[in-house]
């Protein structure tokens, strides 16, 4: 079954590698414009290019408000809405999480 995202806009937070380059790339191929977020100015930008028309990126880091401001700015200079969003953002852990009390 082929899915026509045409006319669609996705922005995927955190998509400039792994499982968010993966669906921006296959959001891309269905035919919606992609906002790739990153927090890397070059991977956002290198991403943005391979996958080229209708690709935008925006690096900012969402630790920070200043960081989320400038992702809004960004998003809101390229599109008018956003119709998928994907929230693929994460921290590794550098340690194990221990949910269960002991």
């Amino acid at each position: 079954m082929k899915i026509d995202l045409a006319g669609r806009t996705a922005l995927i937070i955190g998509g400039t590698r792994g499982t968010g380059w993966e669906i921006a790339k296959w959001l891309h191929q269905a035919g919606a414009s992609v906002i790739i977020h990153g927090r890397s100015r070059e991977a956002v930008t290198a991403a943005a290019t391979c996958l080229g028309a209708r690709t935008h990126g925006v690096a900012a880091d969402l630790a920070t408000p200043e960081g989320i401001s400038t992702l809004i700015e960004g998003v809101a200079r390229v599109s008018a809405r956003i119709d998928i969003l994907v929230n693929n953002d994460g921290i590794p852990a550098s340690q194990p999480l221990d949910i269960v009390p002991r």
